[in-house]
């Protein structure tokens, strides 16, 4: 299968380090604007949220947040983004 990290030259881990220096630019509050105004009201009391290529479900954890009653689902190939997982980041 055909990675980001295969194309780029990259290793696993080089990627597992960027997705964490990046964390904290990733969902801004300009995300969240865009977001709330434009997928937020198209969306059911109850939705179920699927996230393929979670990494380490920084938008998993960010969004429920915001969808209380929302079935919120990850999946990566990126084993070490799951190993890594921060305990804060489950619920």
């Amino acid at each position: 299968m055909t990675t980001h990290q295969s194309i780029s030259g990259q290793t696993d881990d080089d990627l597992l380090q960027r997705v964490i220096r990046t964390d904290p630019n990733r969902f801004g509050d300009a995300y969240w604007a865009v977001f709330d105004q434009h997928v937020l009201p198209r969306l059911g009391s109850a939705p179920a949220v699927v996230d393929l290529g979670c990494g380490q479900g920084l938008f998993l954890r960010d969004g429920s947040h915001r969808l209380h009653k929302a079935r919120l689902h990850g999946l990566d190939t990126l084993v070490r983004a799951a190993v890594e997982l921060p305990k804060e980041n489950l619920h």
